[in-house]
């Protein structure tokens, strides 16, 4: 959708409805002034399963997730959060606000190259071994 609009920055306040979108694949992607997206908590993602690469490039880009809700079984996050500027801190707080939630879906691929904070280790293995999530990242600070 943007992909590769290297000024992009979003100013908009109001809330797209991605309720029938099944693949928000490299929406993002290459965005590199990218840093964040007002109201990004509040997408509907109720049948979107597959995340590739969202804001892979997105160099800038540095905003938590935490308030997502994955509801299908299976979604693929590949490269989701690789090449951003995402902190540990923000990684840490998606993987906590996903592992929380009690309506996200089981059998979740998500890599990235990202790093978590040892705060966010709970989290991240609750993923696993309760949701049976598959996570690859950059793994522990």
């Amino acid at each position: 959708m943007f992909m590769g609009c290297s000024s992009l920055k979003i100013e908009a306040q109001d809330v797209p409805d991605f309720s029938e979108v099944t693949s928000l694949a490299n929406m993002f992607d290459g965005c590199t002034s990218l840093q964040s997206v007002p109201n990004i908590q509040k997408w509907n993602l109720i049948n979107t399963h597959y995340i590739g690469s969202l804001f892979d490039g997105a160099t800038k880009f540095n905003q938590s997730l935490e308030g997502w809700v994955i509801k299908v079984e299976g979604a693929k996050l590949t490269d989701i959060f690789t090449n951003t500027a995402m902190s540990s801190e923000n990684y840490g707080k998606t993987l906590k606000g996903w592992a929380e939630n009690k309506e996200t879906a089981k059998n979740v691929i998500l890599s990235s190259d990202r790093k978590y904070k040892a705060s966010a280790k709970q989290y991240r293995q609750s993923l696993i071994d309760n949701k049976g999530w598959t996570i690859t990242d950059g793994g522990q600070e």
